[in-house]
């Protein structure tokens, strides 16, 4: 009498075990970043930097689970605390910026282990669900860099999912990709200049020696300039002669003229009469003395005598 006893058992056990198998076997919805567009920050103009945004996206499919159900994509950048800066470098050189889900100086994105992550919430298909995570990047304003062109990769751009009424947990290690970020600093230069004054004077007799002027340049870190000077506006003018007017543009009458070095020596003109003066930013404002001298000459009338040189920044 046992032995039909273990056979309705056995029967039994085979049939629950039939049962359970297609909950077993069921698959998850797993989403996997594909790429990512970049953050290309293109030319940055200005020394120091001014405030520049961009915006980029993340490509990511999903695919497996339940066909019906909704659920939460989350998504994360990176590793480590967001509120930390990010910095591209160019050589030795480095340039901060940041990275928001939202919108430019926005809400940080979020990574594997801090802050809260973007979400989309979706309905499960029996195909492939393709989602789209925007990213924007805003490099800071009032960075002193040196040109060139500045690069870095983000590292691990993760996604998970949950139930559409989750709450996004800490990001997987896994799958990742990278989002290059680009930003190309060019060489910037502005350029002020204090006047010359030889003050009055009763007559021309002897030499009016070492008055000075100066030009300030504000070029970038490392970006190399040339700065000459024409002939001015007095009729008649050259940079080997240069005189000053009644009105500072009609005809010369009181000589003068203006040197790059200290003695005075070397007559400040365009390089092909003349000598320019060759510096390399540093970021800051740089001053640049202008020396001026009147020789010795016959007294004119009595009056104002100017003229006005433009001075020409190029870099």
């Amino acid at each position: 009498m046992s032995a039909p006893l273990l056979r309705l058992t056995a029967a039994c056990l085979i049939a629950l075990l039939l049962a359970c198998a297609p909950w077993s076997t069921a698959r998850a919805q797993v989403c996997t970043p594909q790429s990512s567009t970049g953050l290309n920050f293109g030319s940055l103009v200005g020394t120091p930097t001014v405030q520049t945004d961009t915006s980029g996206s993340i490509t990511v499919t999903c695919t497996g689970g339940t066909v019906g159900t909704t659920v939460r994509a989350c998504s994360y950048i990176g590793n480590g605390n967001p509120v930390t800066n990010k910095q591209m470098t160019s050589g030795a050189n480095t340039l901060n910026f940041n990275v928001y889900s939202n919108a430019p100086g926005g809400t940080l994105y979020a990574t594997r282990t801090n802050g809260t992550p973007p979400s989309q919430v979706y309905t499960v298909t029996a195909g492939t669900v393709t989602l789209n995570f925007p990213v924007f990047g805003r490099v800071f304003s009032g960075q002193t860099v040196a040109s060139g062109t500045y690069t870095v990769n983000l590292a691990t751009v993760a996604n998970t999912v949950v139930p559409s009424s989750g709450v996004c947990p800490n990001g997987p290690n896994t799958p990742s990709i990278n989002i290059a970020v680009q930003a190309v600093v060019g060489v910037a230069c502005t350029l002020t200049a204090n006047s010359i004054n030889f003050g009055t004077v009763t007559n021309l007799a002897s030499t009016l020696n070492n008055n000075t002027g100066s030009l300030v340049a504000t070029c970038s870190n490392g970006g190399t300039y040339t700065i000459a000077l024409n002939a001015g506006t007095s009729v008649g003018n050259t940079i080997l002669a240069r005189k000053m007017s009644i009105g500072g543009n009609t005809a010369g009458v009181v000589s003068y003229q203006l040197y790059r070095d200290a003695g005075p020596a070397n007559v400040w003109g365009n390089g092909t009469t003349g000598v320019i003066y060759s510096g390399t930013g540093n970021g800051l404002a740089q001053t640049i003395p202008v020396f001026a001298q009147v020789p010795a000459q016959s007294t004119p009338a009595a009056g104002t005598y100017s003229d006005t040189v433009t001075a020409t920044i190029t870099y």
